[in-house]
């Protein structure tokens, strides 16, 4: 049992950097976008 939770846990710190990164990339991009979208609809 404690050989396969030690390889789940490397796996799981393997792929957490990326998905953080990917839902970071998702939320800027959202909030980039809400901006730009207030910002248009506010000067037009």
């Amino acid at each position: 049992m404690k050989p396969r939770w030690i390889r789940v846990r490397k796996r799981r710190t393997q792929r957490d950097p990326e998905g953080v990164l990917q839902v970071g990339l998702l939320v800027f991009s959202a909030t980039c976008g809400a901006t730009l979208l207030l910002a248009a609809c506010n000067g037009g």
